[in-house]
């Protein structure tokens, strides 16, 4: 199935190569990346607990929930972004100062979009502007300029 729109967010305010210091926290690997984390037995949490710095997750939009999965016919309505990675990712940061790993580098949650339901520019900018009041400005690092508008009659 074909990408339409890529968004990459990162979970911190600055680079900051500093390793995590005592307790149980893993030392942060800046390159590392969970490709299709998803599909572990713990999405995201598995790549935590590694130190990873990157994951990613498919997504398809299903009566307007976001529902990770690599192929349509595996979608699992429990299986939400918000559920597997933005809860989690949002109690990290609050609970280490903004960071996902306690003193470490920028975490970049790489969001692939699998659906090709074309959305109005409207829907897609409301989209945008939801993650960045949820996220705030500074975090949205990089959106697809096209975001599937090369689906629509020109």
């Amino acid at each position: 199935m074909r990408t339409i729109c890529g968004l990459i967010l990162s979970l911190a305010p600055a680079f900051d190569a500093l390793a995590a210091e005592g307790g149980d926290e893993p030392r942060p690997l800046p390159a590392a990346h969970a490709h299709n984390d998803y599909l572990h037995k713990r999405p995201l949490l598995d790549a935590l607990s590694h130190g990873f710095c990157s994951a990613e997750a498919d997504i398809f939009l299903v009566e307007g929930r976001l529902l990770v999965a690599h192929e349509r016919s595996s979608l699992d309505k429990a299986r939400t972004l918000k559920a597997l990675y933005l809860d989690p990712l949002r109690q990290r940061t609050r609970k280490n100062s903004g960071r996902v790993h306690k003193g470490g580098p920028v975490f970049t949650l790489l969001i692939d979009i699998k659906d090709n339901a074309v959305e109005t520019p409207d829907t897609v900018a409301g989209r945008i502007e939801h993650a960045v009041e949820v996220l705030g400005a500074e975090r949205i690092k990089w959106v697809h300029p096209d975001c599937g508008f090369w689906m629509l009659p020109r």
